[in-house]
């Protein structure tokens, strides 16, 4: 686990995660993603992209992962109960594995420079009044545990938000 303090630490590898790790490493901040699962990791949720999560992907310089990972278009939502059902148009958008589109954007983030570490739980401590860093312990579940500085916390950990 790492000791030494960074820029920026982002609590969370999920698409919001990984993309903000990326980003504050392509503009040379020394980033550290933690994630608490191990990548592949199976996820029930999320695996449909609206037009707009598209085309930030496009604009991010990412929209070759898209394809790449066989992602299928999208042209509409449809949802059934019983006899009724509701569908709703959405063109532009796309469906694909969200294992594997957490797994590539972690990549992307690497490739950018970030440092990612999985299988550890993070969680922000309170700090001393009037410090610039902010204290997050990295806990890796079998004894071994490491406070880590930094200067910025971005906790993209998911709703139940644990790492807060």
């Amino acid at each position: 686990m790492p000791t030494t303090p960074y820029e920026a630490i982002v609590i969370g590898a999920g698409p919001a995660g990984a993309m903000a790790a990326r980003e504050l490493a392509r503009r040379g901040i020394d980033v550290l993603l933690v994630e608490r699962k191990l990548f592949p990791r199976a996820k029930v949720c999320g695996a449909c992209l609206n037009e707009r999560a598209v085309s930030w992907l496009r604009l991010a310089g990412l929209s070759n992962l898209l394809p790449r990972l066989g992602a299928v278009r999208t042209q509409r939502f449809r949802a059934y109960c019983g006899r009724r059902n509701v569908e709703i148009e959405l063109p532009g958008g796309a469906a694909l594995s969200r294992a594997a589109f957490d797994q590539a954007l972690a990549q992307a983030a690497m490739e950018a420079g970030a440092r990612l570490v999985t299988g550890v739980i993070a969680t922000v401590r309170e700090t001393m009044p009037g410090s610039s860093w902010r204290e997050v312990t990295l806990n890796d579940g079998a004894g071994q545990t490491r406070t880590i500085l930094a200067k910025t916390v971005l906790s993209a950990d998911g709703l139940g938000h644990p790492a807060l």
